[in-house]
């Protein structure tokens, strides 16, 4: 006996169980989704990374609106336009009697055809009584706005010859022509038609199609269709735009900006999770240009990445642990009223390894391939980046090469750093490279009886390295780390395969082989390299804000706009931190006035990168009381993070700028007075002196 056949048992029992209820109407909704839906999703598609540099380096817009500027109007242009308002001001009779007649003609001329293909079809042994010839040499001819078909034309059969036996059947022969139009339609049904008769059309072609050819393929409902896959929410500027009256998504598509929010106790909108951003692209990218000389493109701005860009220098965190952060004072660039609110998240930095001091040597190759996709500028920036991180025992030594040694700064303690800043400002990419030389007097150098001794190859590529020498080198880094110095090295590339020789050298050295494509990377590969174990501290850290509305009247986020389809990376809402690092939100507040004291309430969650646990800090409140009376008895962070997030809104063209007109002389203007502890600071001077750039490239362009 055959068994039965299992798949059968299974699809019978699959059949019997019940569907869920709903899920008709929830798979119809994830399916066919309403206009706003697909809308959203459109606007919220990433754009690639890189696409705005690619766009903007194919062709400058002003080239472009100058060239197009100078295109001609066509001649004849303006009387085509000036027949528009004549054709529309037709009288409904006339267009009736026309539409009307033009029924007729064809109605006619497609009965007459068709009566000839019956006539072909009919039996051999019915003797037509003569040839019918419908003449279409040429459209369907038009007078005074009537179209008509040519009359059929008799024609009498030509007398059989004596010699013929059997008389031949006369053939039937149906031609489809007209007189040539006299007026053609510009458009309608009856211009179609006319064009497509000039084009050749024959009306028997379809029929003949379906005679020898098989019908098309259909698709049916039995067919195999592929299993719907989930799609991740999209986001837009980092986070999910509310759907709430208190969200202006007129106002947020219209400006590109995130709105004013008005709050009352009813609003869900009280709570905000902004976006924790330590991304700085958009700056590293407007340095490029101002050394260039070209103005930055709008949507090239992003506000969060100015904020990224400053070192706030909080309050450090002592266990390896995420804390919040405040400042709050008033707004020099509002006159609405407003207040800031700064909230940083500072991650607290993890124990070394060993608590002996580091020597770390860091070999910067700065031939004149590191010009590519400014690769210099990155290491440069993830170089000023680690610096904050030398402890007091620390040593750094920096030597700058291409066929040789270009530069150098020698065991540097963390206090005397100010030659180092000078040194990486002065960097240009040129030259060859000479890996075997840089190598054997940094290894010379990092001997260090006192401190780990630490050697960091930058590069982008080995170069040629013949043979003999190869082996020569990696011996040399062997001898070297069995004395007690490691040699690792940093790749800068884009590439997903790792380079063979830059990893032997890394192997023979005892340290590692890294692969960069940012200044990030580089700056977090250095701490780890300082502190000898990974440098993370917190991953998917995101930021709750709950505002009161009793003391709040409204709030606005600055940054996080909307991107383009030329944009950069789309923005996560949440954020991995590292030891020491920070990332920083600014807010625009409008108090009610009142004696209620409690305006916020904030609280960092995040997982652990060892055990996966989530963790929560304590809830910090945000007093009235911890609003300063004046920009200048701020906190510094709050100054810092006031005058970066104003240029980049100035930059950017955001109608919440107070002065339009100014620029950033404004903005300048208040930099230049800020106290001297914030003046003196690295990071901050050269972000100063980057605006300055900028507004210089401005007037000189605008020519005020």
């Amino acid at each position: 006996m055959t068994p039965e056949n299992p798949h059968s048992q299974i699809d019978a029992r699959l059949r019997d169980v019940p569907l869920p209820e709903g899920l008709l109407d929830r798979l119809r909704g994830a399916i066919v989704p309403d206009d706003a839906e697909v809308d959203r999703r459109l606007r919220d598609v990433a754009a690639p990374v890189g696409l705005a540099d690619r766009i903007v380096a194919m062709i400058d817009d002003e080239v472009l609106v100058e060239r197009l500027a100078e295109v001609p109007l066509p001649e004849s242009l303006m009387p085509r336009l000036r027949v528009l308002p004549q054709l529309r001001r037709r009288s409904r009779l006339g267009s009736f009697a026309l539409a009307a007649s033009l029924m007729i003609a064809l109605c006619a001329a497609w009965l007459g055809v068709l009566g000839g293909v019956a006539a072909r079809m009919r039996p051999a042994e019915q003797v037509a009584q003569g040839p019918f010839v419908l003449p279409l040499s040429s459209p369907p001819a038009i007078d005074s706005g009537i179209a008509f078909v040519a009359p059929l034309v008799r024609r009498e059969a030509p007398s059989p010859t004596p010699a013929v036996v059997a008389p031949e059947l006369p053939q039937i022969t149906i031609e489809l022509a007209a007189a040539s139009p006299q007026k053609a339609f510009e458009a309608g049904p009856a211009g179609i038609l006319s064009q497509e008769f000039s084009r050749g059309l024959d009306v028997t072609a379809n029929i003949y199609e379906l005679r020898m050819t098989s019908p098309p393929y259909t698709h049916h409902t039995d067919d195999d269709l592929p299993e719907l896959e989930p799609q991740p929410e999209l986001l837009t500027g980092g986070f999910t735009l509310p759907v709430d009256p208190a969200f202006d998504r007129v106002a947020y598509f219209r400006d590109g900006v995130l709105p004013r929010v008005v709050l009352d106790d009813e609003t869900p909108l009280r709570e905000s999770h902004p976006p924790l951003s330590t991304r700085t692209a958009s700056v590293e990218r407007l340095r490029r240009q101002m050394e260039i000389g070209r103005s930055p493109q709008q949507h090239e701005i992003r506000v969060e990445d100015f904020l990224a860009s400053l070192d706030y220098r909080f309050a450090p965190e002592s266990r390896p642990r995420l804390a919040i952060r405040t400042a709050a004072g008033p707004s020099v660039f509002s006159d609405t009223g407003a207040g800031l609110l700064q909230l940083g998240v500072k991650a607290g930095a993890l124990p070394r390894a060993s608590s002996k001091g580091v020597h770390l040597i860091v070999a910067l190759d700065v031939s004149a391939s590191m010009r590519f996709r400014d690769r210099l500028q990155w290491c440069c920036e993830g170089l000023r980046r680690t610096l904050p991180h030398l402890e007091s025992n620390d040593r750094l030594t920096l030597l700058a090469f291409n066929d040789e040694l270009v530069a150098s700064a020698e065991n540097i303690a963390p206090d005397q750093l100010t030659s180092v800043y000078e040194l990486l400002d002065r960097l240009h990419p040129h030259g060859h490279t000479n890996l075997s030389g840089i190598l054997q007097e940094a290894a010379f150098m990092a001997a260090d009886p006192d401190r780990h001794s630490r050697l960091v190859l930058i590069t982008d590529g080995p170069g040629e390295l013949p043979d003999p020498l190869s082996r020569q080198v990696v011996e040399m880094l062997d001898a070297s780390y069995r004395s007690g110095v490691t040699t690792s090295v940093i790749e800068l590339s884009d590439d997903v395969g790792a380079d063979a020789d830059l990893e032997r050298l890394a192997g023979a050295g005892g340290g590692y082989y890294h692969q960069a494509s940012s200044s990030q990377h580089i700056r977090w590969t250095l701490v780890e390299t300082l502190s000898g174990r990974s440098s993370l501290v917190a991953d998917d850290a995101r930021l709750h804000i709950t505002f009161n509305p009793k003391a709040v009247e409204a709030y606005r986020l600055l940054g996080h706009e909307r991107t383009l389809t030329s944009d950069l990376a789309r923005a996560s809402i949440s954020a991995a931190l590292h030891s020491g690092e920070e990332a920083s939100v600014l807010y625009e507040v409008w108090l009610r006035p009142g004696a209620e004291d409690r305006v916020a309430m904030a609280q960092v969650e995040w997982r652990d990168p060892v055990t996966g646990e989530i963790q929560k800090s304590q809830p910090q409140p945000i007093s009235r009381l911890q609003f300063a009376l004046s920009f200048e008895q701020s906190r510094l962070s709050l100054q810092a993070a006031a005058i970066a997030a104003e240029a980049a809104e100035v930059l950017r063209g955001s109608p919440f700028v107070a002065a339009p007109g100014r620029g950033l002389e404004d903005v300048l203007e208040r930099a230049e007075h800020v106290p001297a502890a914030l003046a003196k600071r690295p990071d901050f001077r050269r972000f100063v002196e980057l605006l300055r750039a900028a507004d210089r490239i401005s007037v000189r362009r605008t020519g005020t």
